[in-house]
Protein backbone atom coordinates (compact mmCIF):
# COMPACT_ATOMS: atom_id res chain seq x y z
CA UNK A 1 0.00 0.00 0.00
CA UNK A 2 2.75 2.46 0.95
CA UNK A 3 4.78 1.47 -2.13
CA UNK A 4 1.76 2.13 -4.38
CA UNK A 5 1.19 5.52 -2.75
CA UNK A 6 4.87 6.42 -3.17
CA UNK A 7 4.70 5.32 -6.82
CA UNK A 8 1.69 7.56 -7.43
CA UNK A 9 3.42 10.47 -5.73
CA UNK A 10 6.57 9.99 -7.84
CA UNK A 11 4.40 9.94 -10.97
CA UNK A 12 2.57 13.09 -9.91
CA UNK A 13 5.76 15.02 -9.19
CA UNK A 14 7.36 14.10 -12.52
CA UNK A 15 4.20 14.91 -14.45
CA UNK A 16 3.90 18.28 -12.73
CA UNK A 17 7.46 19.09 -13.75
CA UNK A 18 6.70 18.03 -17.33
CA UNK A 19 3.50 20.12 -17.44
CA UNK A 20 5.45 23.18 -16.31
CA UNK A 21 8.31 22.53 -18.75
CA UNK A 22 6.13 21.90 -21.82
CA UNK A 23 2.34 21.72 -21.62
CA UNK A 24 2.05 20.15 -25.09
CA UNK A 25 4.33 17.24 -24.15
CA UNK A 26 2.35 16.73 -20.96
CA UNK A 27 -0.97 16.68 -22.87
CA UNK A 28 0.53 14.29 -25.43
CA UNK A 29 1.72 11.95 -22.67
CA UNK A 30 -1.76 11.89 -21.13
CA UNK A 31 -3.35 11.12 -24.50
CA UNK A 32 -0.84 8.35 -25.22
CA UNK A 33 -1.48 6.86 -21.79
CA UNK A 34 -5.21 6.70 -22.50
CA UNK A 35 -4.65 5.07 -25.90
CA UNK A 36 -2.22 2.54 -24.41
CA UNK A 37 -4.69 1.69 -21.64
CA UNK A 38 -7.47 1.08 -24.19
CA UNK A 39 -5.10 -0.92 -26.41
CA UNK A 40 -3.97 -3.13 -23.53
CA UNK A 41 -7.62 -3.81 -22.75
CA UNK A 42 -8.33 -4.58 -26.42
CA UNK A 43 -5.44 -7.05 -26.45
CA UNK A 44 -6.71 -8.59 -23.21
CA UNK A 45 -3.36 -8.23 -21.49
CA UNK A 46 -3.11 -9.16 -17.83
CA UNK A 47 -3.69 -6.49 -15.19
CA UNK A 48 0.01 -6.13 -14.29
CA UNK A 49 1.05 -5.59 -17.91
CA UNK A 50 -1.81 -3.11 -18.46
CA UNK A 51 -0.74 -1.10 -15.42
CA UNK A 52 2.95 -1.14 -16.37
CA UNK A 53 2.19 -0.09 -19.96
CA UNK A 54 -0.13 2.71 -18.84
CA UNK A 55 2.32 4.09 -16.31
CA UNK A 56 5.22 3.87 -18.74
CA UNK A 57 3.13 5.63 -21.42
CA UNK A 58 2.53 8.52 -19.05
CA UNK A 59 6.29 8.89 -18.53
CA UNK A 60 7.57 7.91 -21.98
CA UNK A 61 8.55 11.50 -22.80
CA UNK A 62 9.67 12.59 -19.31
CA UNK A 63 13.22 12.86 -20.70
CA UNK A 64 12.06 15.92 -22.60
CA UNK A 65 12.64 17.73 -19.31
CA UNK A 66 16.27 17.63 -20.47
CA UNK A 67 15.48 19.14 -23.89
CA UNK A 68 15.46 22.91 -24.26
CA UNK A 69 12.01 24.49 -24.58
CA UNK A 70 13.13 26.34 -27.71
CA UNK A 71 13.60 22.94 -29.38
CA UNK A 72 10.39 21.39 -28.01
CA UNK A 73 8.32 24.39 -29.04
CA UNK A 74 10.06 25.24 -32.30
CA UNK A 75 7.43 26.03 -34.95
CA UNK A 76 9.44 24.75 -37.91
CA UNK A 77 11.53 21.74 -38.80
CA UNK A 78 14.37 20.83 -36.46
CA UNK A 79 17.99 21.26 -37.50
CA UNK A 80 20.22 18.18 -37.52
CA UNK A 81 21.68 19.01 -34.10
CA UNK A 82 18.20 19.70 -32.65
CA UNK A 83 16.97 16.39 -34.05
CA UNK A 84 19.90 14.59 -32.40
CA UNK A 85 19.03 16.29 -29.09
CA UNK A 86 15.41 15.12 -29.42
CA UNK A 87 16.54 11.55 -30.12
CA UNK A 88 18.17 11.53 -26.67
CA UNK A 89 14.82 11.74 -24.86
CA UNK A 90 14.17 7.97 -24.53
CA UNK A 91 17.55 7.51 -22.80
CA UNK A 92 16.96 10.57 -20.62
CA UNK A 93 13.46 9.26 -19.78
CA UNK A 94 14.91 5.90 -18.77
CA UNK A 95 17.60 7.55 -16.65
CA UNK A 96 14.99 9.62 -14.81
CA UNK A 97 12.63 6.74 -14.01
CA UNK A 98 15.55 4.46 -13.08
CA UNK A 99 16.53 6.85 -10.28
CA UNK A 100 13.21 6.31 -8.49
CA UNK A 101 12.83 2.87 -6.87
CA UNK A 102 9.03 2.89 -7.30
CA UNK A 103 9.32 3.56 -11.05
CA UNK A 104 12.47 1.62 -11.91
CA UNK A 105 10.43 -1.28 -13.36
CA UNK A 106 9.19 1.11 -16.10
CA UNK A 107 12.69 1.74 -17.42
CA UNK A 108 12.72 -0.81 -20.31
CA UNK A 109 9.32 0.32 -21.66
CA UNK A 110 10.28 3.99 -21.46
CA UNK A 111 13.74 3.48 -22.96
CA UNK A 112 12.60 1.40 -25.92
CA UNK A 113 9.47 3.18 -27.19
CA UNK A 114 11.35 4.39 -30.30
CA UNK A 115 12.76 0.99 -31.24
CA UNK A 116 11.48 -0.46 -34.50
CA UNK A 117 10.19 -3.95 -35.24
CA UNK A 118 12.85 -4.27 -38.00
CA UNK A 119 15.69 -3.22 -35.66
CA UNK A 120 16.29 0.19 -37.27
CA UNK A 121 15.06 2.21 -34.27
CA UNK A 122 16.84 3.78 -31.33
CA UNK A 123 18.50 3.90 -28.86
CA UNK A 124 19.58 0.22 -28.86
CA UNK A 125 18.41 -1.11 -32.26
CA UNK A 126 16.31 -3.84 -30.67
CA UNK A 127 14.09 -5.80 -33.05
CA UNK A 128 10.90 -7.84 -32.88
CA UNK A 129 9.96 -9.38 -29.59
CA UNK A 130 13.22 -8.25 -28.00
CA UNK A 131 11.43 -4.90 -27.67
CA UNK A 132 9.38 -5.01 -24.45
CA UNK A 133 5.65 -5.38 -25.18
CA UNK A 134 4.69 -2.19 -23.27
CA UNK A 135 7.18 -0.24 -25.42
CA UNK A 136 5.60 -1.70 -28.58
CA UNK A 137 2.16 -0.51 -27.41
CA UNK A 138 3.53 2.95 -26.62
CA UNK A 139 5.22 3.17 -30.04
CA UNK A 140 1.92 2.65 -31.90
CA UNK A 141 -0.15 4.93 -29.64
CA UNK A 142 2.57 7.61 -29.72
CA UNK A 143 2.78 7.61 -33.53
CA UNK A 144 -1.00 7.68 -33.88
CA UNK A 145 -1.37 10.61 -31.51
CA UNK A 146 1.42 12.59 -33.17
CA UNK A 147 -0.26 12.09 -36.56
CA UNK A 148 -3.80 12.93 -35.45
CA UNK A 149 -2.98 15.77 -33.03
CA UNK A 150 -0.42 17.39 -35.30
CA UNK A 151 2.74 19.25 -34.45
CA UNK A 152 4.01 22.76 -35.10
CA UNK A 153 5.90 21.40 -38.13
CA UNK A 154 3.14 19.03 -39.35
CA UNK A 155 -0.60 19.48 -39.62
CA UNK A 156 -2.86 16.84 -38.13
CA UNK A 157 -4.04 13.95 -40.28
CA UNK A 158 -7.42 12.30 -40.48
CA UNK A 159 -7.93 9.17 -38.39
CA UNK A 160 -8.28 7.07 -41.55
CA UNK A 161 -4.95 8.35 -42.87
CA UNK A 162 -3.19 7.71 -39.55
CA UNK A 163 -4.54 4.14 -39.40
CA UNK A 164 -3.47 3.54 -43.00
CA UNK A 165 0.03 4.78 -42.12
CA UNK A 166 0.22 2.45 -39.11
CA UNK A 167 -0.84 -0.49 -41.33
CA UNK A 168 1.76 0.50 -43.94
CA UNK A 169 4.49 0.52 -41.27
CA UNK A 170 3.40 -2.74 -39.58
CA UNK A 171 6.22 -5.33 -39.56
CA UNK A 172 8.83 -2.66 -40.32
CA UNK A 173 8.40 0.11 -37.75
CA UNK A 174 5.68 -1.45 -35.58
CA UNK A 175 4.69 -4.83 -34.16
CA UNK A 176 2.04 -6.05 -36.65
CA UNK A 177 -0.05 -7.69 -33.91
CA UNK A 178 -0.19 -4.44 -31.95
CA UNK A 179 -1.08 -2.46 -35.09
CA UNK A 180 -3.88 -4.90 -35.94
CA UNK A 181 -5.36 -4.61 -32.43
CA UNK A 182 -4.98 -0.82 -32.40
CA UNK A 183 -6.70 -0.37 -35.78
CA UNK A 184 -9.52 -2.69 -34.76
CA UNK A 185 -9.97 -0.74 -31.51
CA UNK A 186 -10.02 2.63 -33.29
CA UNK A 187 -12.48 1.41 -35.94
CA UNK A 188 -14.80 0.13 -33.21
CA UNK A 189 -14.52 3.45 -31.37
CA UNK A 190 -15.21 5.41 -34.55
CA UNK A 191 -18.21 3.17 -35.34
CA UNK A 192 -19.62 3.74 -31.84
CA UNK A 193 -19.20 7.51 -32.23
CA UNK A 194 -20.97 7.48 -35.59
CA UNK A 195 -23.88 5.44 -34.19
CA UNK A 196 -24.21 7.84 -31.26
CA UNK A 197 -24.29 10.93 -33.53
Amino acid sequence: MLNELTCQLDHAVLLRLLAEHDAATYAHSCAVRELVHQLAMEMQLDAATRMLASRAALLHDIGKLGIARRILQKPGRLTHSEHLAMRRHPVLSAEIVATLPTLRHLTPAVRHHHERWDGAGYPDKLAGERIPLPARLIAVADAYHVMTAGRAYQSCRAVSHALAELRRCAATQFDPTVVRAFCQMMQQTQGEMERAA
